[in-house]
This record gives structure tokens, C-alpha cells and sequence, in this order.
């Protein structure tokens, strides 16, 4: 029977795999994943805690609690990919993964030389011991970011690995890519930012309608023939289209709201000694701007999602409230 961890994931439209050094950047992530996975739950949140610090740990649990973060391990795989022939991408994946466990084993099983108490900095010379440990652990760790990734895909899960060192070894499109071009066109969020207003932010009613459009574009530029390199460019194109489309709308909307304003101005003006027909007039005056707002809402909204370059507009939604 299939976890309920995977179940959850095949109602995500988008999956990242983060590995436990990498979530310093989950903020951005869940602006492009509906769900974070980080692999090795339990070791995964012990690095967090002792190479980021207690605080982001904490942060990661609690995400977790609330369904945006979850943890999973290969095993938590196998009842779903029972039967299922392993392609060569995650065999792949699977020997690199291997070969980085047998690097971190190596390095922990060679002789540990602790210097004396008249060593000039023996701290400095147990820190340089230290170091190459915990970059052998972050490749480890990213290795297992792809396999998990690898697997989640042949589950029928669109998933990708998120890391920041990402490099384009292919040269060619596909959702790889076309993620991470995506994920480097989005702003950072602040410290500052609380985690309530960026899942705020992915809830609202019209940030989804957008975030569906960008995965429709991402599915498309990862099944097209543009160029990876080139996609960034196409990017900032589309976003130019939208803003500049959008921009005269709202010129146009808003000349338009101004005589309703102005309408209702008038018909105040006539309260003063007027009679019962005046007063009436005042009234639907003033009653009809509720229901022009509503409907210029509507109607904006029908505009967002119609414009030229709206497939990016999640972009640009992103960038207006978390700054580029």
C-alpha cells in the first residue's frame, strides 16, 4: 500500500527535493513548490540544527506540522515503485549517490590525528580537519536530493531536485531547467518576511489562478526546443509584455472608476434642499460603487489572466510583494 506521505505529494503540481543544507532558501522554494520534500527526515533535521542553527530547525518541523514540509526516505518509496523497471537516469543517480556514501565513510575511517596541547592553534587545526567532512556530507546530501528526485518521477510525481550550485550539464530543456531558470527570476523573501505572509500569499484565490498559469508554461518550456540559456530572456520578455499591457489597463480602469466617483460626487451635492427624486438619484449614486468595485475586480482579473505574457504573471505577482 502507497504512503500517505506519497499520496500527499501526488496533489502537488510542483515538488522540490531540498537537501538539509539548502533550506536557508525554503522561502523562495515554496514560492515554486506547493510541497518541500528533504530526505533523511530525522538526520536531515539534526545538520539543520547543528550546521544552520535550533531556530530554522524549529521552523522546518513546524512546516512540516502544517503539510508544506515532509520528510521522506527511499523506503518510504518502495511499495509504489514495486515492479516499476528503474531507468538509466536513476541508476545514475543511484551510483553517484553510492559513491558519495563511500567518500564521507572513507573520510570518517582514516586515522584522526587530534593535535596536542602545544599545538600553536589546535582548534584551527581540527576546524581544517572538520571542513572537508561537512562538504563531502552537502555532496552526499545533494546526491540523495537527485535520487529521492529520480524516484519521486518514475511514482508519476513532478519533482526536482533544488540546489543552488545547480549547473546545466545537459544543454537541452527539460523540467530541470526549466524549474531552476524559473526559481532564479523570483525575489527572496526577507528574514524579515514572516512564513504566514508567504503561505498567505501562495493562498490567495488569484496568486493560484497564476501559479497554475506558470505550471501550464513550465510544462510546455520543458517539452519545447528554446534553448535553457535562453529561457531567462524569454522570461523577462513575457514579464515586459504583461507589466506594460497591465499598466495601460489600469490607466483605462482608472479613468473610468473616476466617473463613478465623480457621479456620486454630484449627486451629493444636489442633497441640500432637494427634493425626494434627488435624494433617490444620491442614493443609487453612492449604492453603485460597491458593485462597480466588485466588478472591476472581475474584470481585472479576467484581464491578468488574458494578457499577453500572463502564463509569467505569477512572476511578477511574486516580485510586486516580495520585492525582486
Amino acid at each position: 500500500m502507497e504512503q500517505p506521505v506519497v499520496s500527499l505529494l501526488r496533489k502537488s503540481a510542483l515538488v522540490g527535493v531540498v537537501p538539509p543544507h539548502e533550506t536557508v532558501g525554503l522561502k523562495r522554494h515554496s514560492l515554486m513548490c506547493r510541497h518541500i520534500v528533504i530526505p533523511a527526515w530525522e538526520v536531515s533535521l539534526g545538520e539543520i540544527a547543528a550546521l544552520l542553527g535550533p531556530q530554522l530547525a524549529r521552523e522546518v518541523e513546524w512546516l512540516r506540522d502544517l503539510g508544506v514540509v515532509v520528510g521522506i526516505d527511499p523506503d518510504d518509496l518502495r511499495p509504489t515503485l514495486a515492479g516499476h523497471q528503474m531507468p538509466a537516469e536513476v541508476e545514475a543517480d543511484r551510483a553517484t549517490l553510492g559513491n558519495r556514501i563511500n567518500e564521507v565513510r572513507a573520510y570518517l575511517n582514516a586515522p584522526l590525528e587530534i593535535p596536542g596541547e602545544s599545538a600553536a592553534e589546535p582548534r584551527s587545526a581540527l576546524l581544517e580537519r572538520i571542513q572537508p567532512l561537512i562538504g563531502l556530507t552537502e555532496e552526499r546530501n545533494t546526491s540523495l536530493a537527485r535520487f529521492i528526485g529520480s524516484l519521486l518521477r518514475v511514482a508519476g510525481i513532478s519533482a526536482v531536485p533544488l540546489i543552488a550550485e545547480w549547473k546545466d550539464v545537459t544543454n537541452s530543456a527539460n523540467i530541470e531547467t526549466v524549474v531552476h531558470v524559473v526559481i532564479d527570476n523570483l525575489p527572496i523573501p526577507d528574514e524579515a518576511t514572516a512564513w504566514e505572509v508567504v503561505l498567505e500569499f501562495r493562498d490567495d484565490e488569484r496568486v493560484r489562478e497564476h501559479y497554475a498559469a506558470l505550471q501550464l508554461w513550465i510544462a510546455r518550456a520543458a517539452n519545447g526546443t528554446i534553448a535553457p540559456h535562453e529561457l531567462a530572456g524569454e522570461i523577462e520578455a513575457s514579464v515586459d509584455r504583461f507589466k506594460t499591457y497591465m499598466h495601460q489597463y489600469h490607466i483605462e480602469r482608472s479613468s473610468g472608476m473616476l466617473e463613478a466617483v465623480v457621479r456620486a460626487a454630484s449627486a451629493f451635492a444636489l442633497v441640500a434642499g432637494v427634493g425626494a427624486s434627488e435624494t433617490v438619484a444620491v442614493a443609487a449614486a453612492v449604492g453603485s460603487i460597491p458593485v462597480t468595485l466588485k466588478r472591476r475586480k472581475a474584470a481585472l482579473m479576467r484581464q491578468e489572466l488574458t494578457a499577453p505574457g500572463s502564463d509569467l504573471a505569477y512572476i511578477v505577482k511574486a516580485r510586486e510583494r516580495f520585492g525582486k
